[in-house]
């Protein structure tokens, strides 16, 4: 058999399905050899978890947003077998896909033949036909596929092995990080405590005030002191944060989300000395995901809808929407996380609050990754039969920053600049309630009354 034979009577998956099924359990060594050595970087640096680099889209302009998956939606998943990694800014990326994202190929046969090189794999060997790489008696193909079964049975064996070595790993590190979750919640006060008055003048600073919000108390509070440890780096002494609950859908906790400020709830960043040199670290951070959890639809949520929820990116919108009219709104505290949430069971319209971000190489529409977040949100939404509402904030950014939210305009206009949609969401919940059917007559009914400049 002739190369040129074998392509015309299979067809392109045929051979994506071969290559990936040669990949399986090599992925490393792949990395490696052909363009994804920053992956590996990332894998080999961890320690115990993969360390976090810096994203090859970003320029350089962050150290710690790019980092290898080995578990994925609560399920371990080593990296030689899935090759997961995952950028808080462009999203995940898996096997051969991730490969071609990270060398950055316009088309998938320039990263097939950079394995099939790097890795001096024969079209033989790649599609199972050994007769492509030279004549063969049926016995020395007997031979051959006999062999090849035994390496296929050897991989099977070394990756349920890997599994179980990550399951264990796991665990241990799910102990370690609930320690230290009882550690920094321990010190944790709630939001209307004497003690609690720098989180409470955060708050206020951005026209939000915590104190009429009794339901934040299970969600959201105060520490007056605990260490910060952020991308590898432990940052000298104690710091006082605003610490919020991320869990999921089931209301599991995930991890905590920390807002870094001073005595007079100013943001602040955390500093160590490094090589004689002062460095500083960031003002928002999280923790680590208790592994073996289910990690979709995360996100900050201390209110209990009905039938109209809204959800934001940052913790200041939620809540300053909450403030001003009432609104159920939920934090996804990050756009990839944005475009994971749900609504809780029974809603029926979202208010999405999107940020406004200047465009970059990776989203050159205008609204930048705010608005391709809000987008892909929206389009999930639609496909479960729930009606989501966009809402961009209706100003300019201003020209030393990089974006403009919802809380940027709540603290200077206050609701004068809201949506009839969100000003008069209670109504709109009577409203829905009332109707017999959500179909496309109950759609354009709520598309005039409360103008969703819905096409």
């Amino acid at each position: 058999m002739k190369l040129e034979q074998w392509f015309k009577n299979n067809t392109w998956d045929d051979y994506f399905a071969k290559f990936e099924e040669k990949c399986k359990g090599r992925y490393e060594e792949i990395f490696d050899r052909c363009g994804g050595s920053l992956m590996i970087e990332s894998l080999n640096t961890g320690g115990n978890s993969p360390k976090p680099v810096g994203c090859p889209n970003h320029h350089g302009k962050t150290n710690s947003n790019y980092v290898a998956k080995v578990k994925f939606k609560g399920v371990s998943r080593p990296f030689n077998d899935y090759a997961i990694g995952c950028c808080n800014t462009c999203g995940t990326k898996s096997g051969i896909f991730h490969l071609r994202w990270l060398r950055g190929d316009s088309k998938m046969k320039e990263t097939l033949n950079a394995i099939r090189i790097g890795m001096g794999w024969s079209w033989g060997y790649i599609l199972d036909e050994p007769l492509l790489d030279k004549e063969m008696t049926a016995k020395e193909r007997e031979a051959f596929l006999l062999k090849e079964n035994t390496r296929k049975e050897l991989a099977e064996q070394q990756r349920r092995q890997r599994e179980e070595e990550a399951k264990k790993k796991d665990l241990q590190r799910a102990n370690f990080i609930q320690a230290k979750n009882r550690e920094l919640f321990d010190t944790c006060l709630p939001l209307n405590h004497p003690n609690s008055l720098p989180a409470v003048k955060y708050f206020l600073s951005r026209g939000i005030d915590v104190l009429t919000m009794p339901e934040l108390t299970r969600h959201i509070r105060f520490s007056p002191g605990y260490e910060v440890f952020a991308s590898g780096v432990k940052y000298d002494g104690l710091y006082m944060s605003i610490v919020s609950k991320i869990i999921n859908g089931a209301g599991e906790l995930l991890y905590w989300h920390r807002i870094v400020i001073d005595e007079h709830g100013n943001k602040m960043k955390p500093h160590t000395v490094v090589n004689n040199e002062k460095v500083f670290g960031p003002s928002k951070i999280k923790g680590s995901a208790i592994p073996g959890l289910d990690n979709s639809n995360r996100g900050i949520k201390p209110f209990k809808p009905f039938l109209v929820q809204g959800v934001s990116e940052g913790l200041e919108v939620a809540l300053s929407v909450r403030y001003m009219t009432g609104l159920p709104v939920d934090s996804a505290t990050d756009a990839v996380s944005m475009e994971n949430w749900l609504p809780q069971d029974g809603v029926k319209v979202v208010l999405i609050f999107e940020d406004y971000d200047r465009p970059n190489d990776q989203h050159p529409n205008d609204g930048g990754r705010g608005a391709a977040a809000g987008e892909n949100l929206c389009e999930k939404l639609l496909e479960k039969g729930i009606l989501p509402i966009r809402l961009s904030p209706p100003f300019e950014i201003p020209q030393n920053s990089k974006s403009v939210d919802w809380n940027d305009v709540i603290a200077n206009f206050g609701s004068h600049e809201l949506p009839k949609s969100v000003k008069e969401w209670k109504q709109l919940e009577e409203d829905i309630a009332q109707l017999e059917l959500f179909d496309i007559n109950a759609l354009n009914y709520l598309n005039d009354k409360y103008e969703f400049n819905i096409a």
